[in-house]
């Protein structure tokens, strides 16, 4: 019985190893070389404009993940092989909500 709990954990623990190493890809499956994250806290009225700020990041080719943390600060993945930093804060969304690095 304990050889067989050893194997099965050594089983368990190769199978996570795997997942561990596998690249990161992005929303249309594409593999993402090197992995981004910038910090933004952007100038909006109220959180219920998160959801137009997070959908104009999102429709930008590079643009992995965007998480909002309230009330109005953004957590943006990027590949950084498409986009930089400076890339992300010229977004035309920005122009009217204006965003700094943080």
């Amino acid at each position: 019985m304990k050889k067989f709990a050893l194997v099965l954990g050594f089983i368990v623990i190769f199978i996570a190893g795997i997942f561990y190493f596998l690249p990161s890809k992005d929303i249309t499956g594409n593999v993402i070389l090197e992995q981004g994250k910038i910090k933004l806290q952007v100038q909006i009225p109220c959180s219920g404009h998160a959801g137009l700020i997070q959908d104009s990041l999102s429709s930008v080719n590079g643009i992995t993940n965007v998480k909002f943390y309230n009330p109005n600060v953004f957590l943006v993945s990027y590949d950084s092989n498409k986009l930089n930093k400076a890339d992300i804060l010229s977004i035309s969304i920005f122009e009217e909500y204006p965003a700094k690095e943080i």
